[in-house]
């Protein structure tokens, strides 16, 4: 399972590096192609890091822009499956300046967050949803078939007319390896509303966010009862 060391996602069917054992991971993260986020926010930078934090697996975000993508396949390397490493030349270069306690394997999930915003029973729902491919072709027929719904080139979280459960079906229709979850719940719209912004198909995993702290949590499930 790959168990995020600051923000809780949980998938039975992630990727592992090693068989069994729970992996520090973050896997919601933006690059600097992003709205509001850090010019360092590179693979290069990810790669260095994410080792001195202690993670493993790191989410390269932003998928369906074209410019990362584009950028993410110059990069990367095909690891373990549905796992990339950075090129080894960049990878070498970066762990110079790691100190030689904290290097460690550390490897990549092509990730991105979209950001949905449509009407269902009513009311409009401002969902954020992540998706994870396990190749570069998946997460790029996935950003094709995004591309006939909306701009993703401008923000590398596109904002997309598109209901939550649509966008499950663009990323299956990807391929059955590839899988959605909420993002940061707790604030979007809180694990008593899942199913009304899903629809009635039960998400793979979700990702609590910041607000996923006990003192949080108790706090909106006493608002949701």
């Amino acid at each position: 399972m790959l168990q995020e060391a600051t923000q809780g996602v949980s998938h039975p069917g992630s990727p592992r590096l090693i068989c069994g054992r729970e992996i520090p991971g973050r896997s919601s993260v933006h690059s600097y192609l992003s709205r509001a986020t850090s010019r360092d926010l590179t693979l290069e930078h990810l790669h260095g890091w994410a080792q001195r934090q202690g993670i493993t697996v790191v989410g390269t975000g932003d998928f369906t822009h074209p410019r990362w993508l584009a950028e993410l396949r110059e990069k990367l390397v095909p690891a373990e499956d549905g796992l990339f490493a950075l090129r080894e030349d960049l990878a070498r270069a970066v762990d110079a300046g790691v100190p030689a306690a904290c290097r460690a394997p550390m490897r990549f999930l092509l990730s991105v967050e979209v950001s949905s915003i449509y009407k269902r029973a009513g009311r409009v729902r401002k969902v954020h949803n992540l998706a994870y491919a396990p190749t570069f072709e998946v997460a790029a027929s996935i950003a094709a078939q995004l591309a006939r719904i909306g701009n993703i080139g401008s923000d590398g979280r596109p904002i997309l007319g598109l209901d939550s459960r649509d966008f499950l079906e663009i990323v299956l229709s990807a391929s059955r390896d590839a899988f959605v979850v909420p993002a940061h719940i707790w604030t979007a719209c809180g694990p008593a509303h899942l199913t009304r912004c899903q629809g009635a198909r039960v998400p793979a995993g979700v990702q609590r966010g910041l607000r996923g702290w006990p003192a949080a949590v108790a706090l909106c499930r006493a608002r949701a009862r």
